[in-house]
């Protein structure tokens, strides 16, 4: 056997259990095979294990993350006859250790000291419609080189023109129309796809907000690359968090990015001297320690502290990062007033100061939302920064509000074991006329919304791992709902 640890009669000496790292009991299945022993099967291997019930109840004590003396003091307070008794304690965690049973977090991380992959030219990715100038303003923005294409949803045949004007003026980008987008649907329809819900994806008909078409255009635009994203509103001007913690990834639940209030034309933060544009990419795809070395950051491995082994072990060996994330900074990013209710305690105090500053920011909200220290999340809570596309991605809805929220959903319903970085880093946003600000009337939710909450209220009901399969399974959900009304 394995594991003939007494707890009842051993007296042997042990050496003391470091502190500091942490530790915990890895996952497997259990069968009883006499009435003390039992087999423990490694999850996921044909390893399998020997052992006193007794051991296997340690084990099971110490399935969340803790220092050695932690989860010493935790066998000693769930098996009573132990108290007190560190000595019988200390050599089966040490040989629970030896045989890998027990781990130190550390070990989760793999062969992420390995050296930076090259910094290379970006592929970006911007959706406008309708704005000439700000267009002009981003593309100006933007460190020299990089492919660039600009996905043109705008109507009127004399904003294409203008658009068409300031994008050949660089090197580089490319100009993609609604005309091209329909050459793009031909293409497709003679390989063999349906044209209907090629229309209604690529080109729907009417005359309203149509940008998750144009992202779905971005998608096979950008499929096999892992681009950069975004729109026409945003200035390639990145300030980042002062906190002292702005390099180190937080591993622990993700909370949400505060609200702070800007003055006209200030930034809460200084300008950020790190090569996102080259950089940014080469985190996508990646699993969690080695994108957070392409960016120069650290795991914060303290912070996985009382959580389970399953869930650490999903972070740092299962899951890759799918998409990355900045905050922002200007005009606020969202299409109703939910930022109120965001804000901090300090940023409530400074709108409320004085009559000027309350209506001035509920004319025109100017905000920074943004994390302070990298966190990472199972999804993405807005337009995503950067995106993993060398997989099969889903698309969103072509016409309705919240398209962003749709995207996201459905990405993590075909990729479960993706993750979201959020940075602690703001892009600038001015909104500057073509597009309407925040509506201040009561909110209505968008049946978008309903997709995206149905998409992810079942997501564990799919159990394929092929995310084409997957992608089948959530169609045939949505058609049964059709089906039904």
């Amino acid at each position: 056997m394995d594991f003939e640890f007494d707890f009842g009669t051993m007296t042997s000496a042990a050496p003391q259990a470091s502190s500091g790292p942490l530790y915990a009991s890895i996952d497997g299945m259990t069968a009883q095979i006499s009435p003390e022993e039992c087999v423990f099967q490694v999850r996921g291997t044909d390893q399998v294990h020997v052992m006193t019930l007794d051991v296997l109840r340690a084990m099971s004590v110490m399935r969340r993350f803790a220092t050695l003396d932690q989860q010493v003091a935790r066998i000693e307070e769930a098996i009573p006859q132990l108290k007190g008794r560190r000595d019988a304690i200390d050599p089966v965690v040490k040989f629970l250790i030896d045989r890998g049973l027990v781990v130190m977090a550390d070990a989760l991380i793999g062969d992420a000291n390995e050296e930076p992959a090259a910094a290379q030219a970006p592929v970006v990715a911007i959706r406008t419609c309708g704005r000439p100038a700000a267009l002009e303003r981003l593309l100006e923005s933007l460190p020299p080189g990089g492919r660039v294409l600009v996905i043109d949803d705008s109507r009127d045949d004399g904003v294409v023109s203008a658009n068409r004007a300031v994008v050949d003026r660089f090197a580089g980008a490319t100009h993609l129309d609604r005309a091209w987008r329909s050459r793009l649907m031909d293409h497709l329809v003679a390989a063999g796809c349906d044209e209907s819900g090629m229309r209604t994806l690529l080109l729907p008909e009417g005359n309203g907000f149509a940008g998750g078409a144009a992202f779905n255009a971005l998608l096979l635009l950008t499929a096999g690359e892992r681009p950069i994203i975004l729109d026409d509103d945003m200035i390639w001007t990145l300030a980042a968090s002062p906190d002292d913690g702005a390099g180190i990834v937080r591993l622990s639940a993700t909370t949400e990015a505060p609200i702070t209030l800007l003055q006209e034309d200030d930034s809460a933060w200084e300008p950020s001297p790190f090569a996102w544009y080259e950089r940014l990419p080469l985190a996508c795809g990646q699993p969690l320690a080695i994108a957070a070395g392409e960016l120069d950051l650290d795991l914060d491995l303290d912070s996985l502290a009382d959580q389970s082994f399953a869930a650490a072990s999903r972070l740092l060996d299962d899951a890759t990062v799918k998409t990355v994330q900045f905050g922002y900074a200007g005009d606020a990013g969202m299409d109703t007033r939910v930022w109120l209710y965001l804000m901090d305690s300090e940023a409530a105090s400074a709108w409320w100061a004085d009559k000027s500053t309350y209506f001035g920011q509920l004319e025109r909200p100017r905000v920074q939302h943004c994390h302070r220290r990298p966190q990472v999340s199972d999804i993405s809570n807005f337009t995503v920064s950067a995106l993993d596309n060398t997989e099969l991605t889903p698309p969103t809805v072509p016409t309705e509000r919240g398209e962003d929220v749709v995207f996201n959903a459905f990405l993590r319903f075909l990729h479960p074991q993706g993750l979201n970085l959020h940075l602690p880093v703001a892009i600038a946003h001015e909104r500057d006329g073509g597009r309407p600000g925040e509506n201040p009337d009561a909110f209505a939710p968008w049946v978008s919304r309903f997709f995206a909450e149905y998409a992810l209220a079942h997501l564990d009901e799919c159990d394929a791992a092929d995310p084409a399969a997957r992608l089948a399974h959530l169609a045939q959900r949505f058609d049964d709902i059709a089906a039904a009304t």
